[in-house]
């Protein structure tokens, strides 16, 4: 296999499992002139970003090595706009650092201390600069105040990206600071995987958790301190931005606070989270006995030995409440509080249509694995994976693998089957159309090659293919995706049309439709980034 210069080469090829250095047969490449294609350079990327001084063995490292060898973190020194339009990216020169915004450099600095961040409008951005002895919070190329150095220290947008808001150090105290604004100081704050400060859905609220006095915590809510606790979690807003809710511990005791108002105590609770209209309420609380109950309005479910964790137990429609539980060695599933039959386990998780009306899941009983769909349970398999409903809630779609052929299942009809290179979820990626009447999906085969398949149709062999890209167009005529060929060259692909080679796409980047027959893409090119905006043509046939 040829050598991947660009870095993104190698990320994609981590994702999907494969390491880079395999060989691969040729097979013959064709370049379509019928897609229309405007490259915008956005800058360069710094030698030491790219991998393309690395030997064949050594670029067969795995990506998290790769990183290492790059010294400073690579993923702290760029960041790719919301849109999928803009890129940022923190360079040194001359023993300074500085930022390159879309291919314009901005002021030195001794140093840049976070990586950039982008608003949500992807209009606005900020990072954190040290000067001297000072750092500070650059927005919009303008300075804030100066603070100690601190690696704590990095910037938060308000969902409408109007409001800016940080943690900073001024001694030994930690300073929440809100449009340049600060505020008392504390001992310290909570931060998790979260940002440490949370903005309301309108923006017009914030809320964080902070430490007043040794071992005392308290949800602080736009400025106002709630009561003391011997610990708080980080607080959560309701969709409708109305209403609070956090975990807190006094003493051996946890309890869900919901405006200001406590719920019952229990051993303990991981999260609590609100129903997608703001209006409900559930979380995971252990009994005292060991055993876990899921509370729902201050209501609790039967007693299980386990109840899985879940980013949402409700419906998009808030009306309907479901979860996974164990209790004696068998697993079942938990709708509106009624149990499923017992099964040896869970294979995924339920997961309600778009309308609410339908619910899924897959189960293991006796070495088999199935659907059950609204209480029926489908055909048996060794393994199912990635089941999603269409936009509008009418089929339902799964990969299931038998023996080592592996097809996706649509509404109980297997489709075109696939001898697999290795039996592990290897179907990546399932995706109907907006209009919900097209499915594509793409899949790792035999030979370790990957293919895409549109509506049973298959495209030819690709080396990789971008996991995150297979898009259908707003009107669902056509379906793009980022592939490798066996030539080690990246395309974007158009209905089985594809545009000139690169070198990868762009970190992390997404392709994006912006109508009907037009997409952008982010690519690579030796030391170069490229902006391409693709039309396709109204004499192009779809796939």
């Amino acid at each position: 296999m040829a050598l991947f210069v660009a870095f993104a080469s190698l990320l994609s090829a981590a994702a999907l499992g494969n390491p880079a250095g395999n060989q691969k047969p040729k097979q013959p490449e064709t370049i379509s002139r019928r897609l229309e294609v405007k490259e915008t350079s956005l800058g360069q990327i710094p030698d030491e970003m790219l991998l393309g001084n690395l030997s064949s063995k050594q670029n067969s490292m795995s990506y998290w090595q790769a990183v290492e060898r790059m010294g400073r973190n690579w993923l702290e020194r760029l960041a790719i706009s919301p849109d999928q339009r803009r890129v940022a990216i923190v360079v040194k020169r001359d023993g300074k650092w500085l930022l390159v915004i879309d291919g314009k450099e901005g002021q030195a600095f001794d140093d840049i201390a976070s990586r950039p961040w982008f608003s949500p409008n992807s209009e606005r951005l900020a990072c954190v600069v040290k000067q001297n002895d000072s750092q500070n919070m650059l927005v919009d190329g303008v300075k804030g105040n100066n603070y100690e150095p601190w690696s704590g220290m990095y910037p938060i947008f308000s969902p409408d990206s109007k409001r800016l808001a940080y943690v900073a150090r001024r001694g030994s105290n930690t300073l929440v600071v809100i449009e340049a604004a600060e505020s008392k100081p504390y001992r310290s704050l909570r931060s998790e995987t979260p940002p440490a400060i949370v903005f309301s859905p309108d923006s017009k609220h914030y809320a964080y958790s902070a430490e007043l006095t040794a071992g005392q915590w308290s949800v602080v809510r736009d400025g106002k301190e709630g009561k003391l606790y011997d610990s708080v979690s980080l607080p959560t807003f309701s969709s409708d931005s109305k209403r609070v809710l956090y975990v807190a511990r006094q003493g051996n005791d946890q309890f869900v606070v919901l405006d200001g108002i406590e719920g019952p105590p229990f051993s303990n609770i991981p999260f609590g989270q609100f129903s997608p209209d703001g209006k409900r309420v559930t979380y995971q609380a252990q009994l005292t006995n060991g055993l876990w109950v899921l509370m729902v309005d201050g209501s609790a479910s039967k007693a299980y030995e386990h109840i899985e964790i879940s980013p949402s137990y409700f419906s998009s429609d808030s009306k309907r409440v479901s979860f996974a539980a164990k209790k004696k060695g068998k697993a079942c599933v938990v709708i509106e509080g009624k149990e499923s039959p017992k099964y040896d386990g869970i294979a995924e998780m339920p997961l309600f249509s778009p309308d609410s009306s339908r619910v899924a899941f897959a189960a293991a009983r006796g070495g088999s694995t199935f659907m059950v769909l609204n209480g029926v349970e489908g055909k048996k398999y060794a393994d199912i994976y990635h089941p999603v409903f269409s936009p509008d809630s009418k089929h339902l779609a799964y990969a299931a693998v038998r023996r080592l052929s592996a097809f996706v299942v649509r509404d109980d009809k297997e489709g075109t089957s696939h001898l697999l290179g290795r039996v592990d979820g290897s179907l990546m990626e399932i995706a109907f159309s907006p209009d919900s009447q097209r499915l594509a999906y793409h899949i790792s085969t035999a030979g370790k090659a990957v293919q895409v398949v549109v509506d049973n149709v298959k495209s030819q062999r690709f080396e990789f293919i971008k996991h995150g890209n297979l898009k259908f167009s707003p009107d669902s005529r056509h379906v793009a995706y980022w592939a490798a060929t066996f030539a080690g060259t990246w395309r974007v692909f158009v209905d089985g049309e594809s545009t000139g080679n690169y070198d990868g796409p762009f970190h992390d980047s997404k392709l994006m439709f912006d109508g009907p027959d037009s997409l952008y893409a982010l690519a690579q090119r030796g030391n170069e980034i490229l902006r391409l905006e693709i039309k396709i043509p109204a004499s192009h046939t779809p796939q």
